[in-house]
């Protein structure tokens, strides 16, 4: 079993309305001494609104206060091994993601501040792809492992079905 933390930064169509944020993980996969490595995880990936880009993203000005993606995945890979005795682990795996989006919208009066309201919360079923790389290291009973992470993602916003890359990097524990 392991967990990690990562931090996490939007690619293409998400750059534009999302700033960096964080990523957690959890799985299982079988034995770090095997050839083959397979196992499932599932995550939590908070990427809050940015606030400069966010606002010129549509005409009817909702906003994008957050967006929460819980991706699902099934994962497979190899375990190679090289000549100064680590392991390099390269993965790949599909899976769906459960997301949420919570939007606002921008309302300005005459006289004084825009202030937010009508904050609505959406749900949507998404299918993702994911491939990245680690690199365990043991200590003790135990490894740490840096790892990479890209999540490719189709998913429906108030513009419709729109497509990005999450960036993950980050550390796991396995234990």
């Amino acid at each position: 079993m392991y967990g990690g933390i990562a931090f996490t930064g939007p690619l293409g169509y998400f750059s534009d309305i999302l700033a960096t944020g964080l990523a957690t993980t959890f799985g299982i996969t079988n034995s770090e001494n095997e050839f083959w490595q397979y196992g499932a995880s599932i995550g939590a990936i908070y990427m809050k609104g940015n606030e400069q880009n966010n606002e010129l993203m549509h005409e009817n000005f909702n906003i994008i206060e957050y967006m929460l993606f819980l991706p699902i995945t099934l994962n497979g890979g190899i375990s190679i091994k090289t000549v100064f005795y680590t392991t390099i682990q390269p993965f790949a795996g599909a899976g769906m993601s459960i997301d949420a989006m919570k939007t606002g919208k921008e309302v300005i009066f005459l006289e004084g501040e825009p202030f937010r309201e009508a904050n609505t919360m959406k749900w949507y079923i998404n299918p993702v792809l994911t491939a990245g790389l680690r690199l365990p290291i043991a200590l003790g009973g135990f490894f740490i492992s840096p790892f990479a992470q890209a999540y490719a993602y189709t998913g429906s916003t108030i513009d419709g079905r729109e497509y990005g890359f999450l960036l993950l990097l980050g550390a796991q524990i396995y234990w």
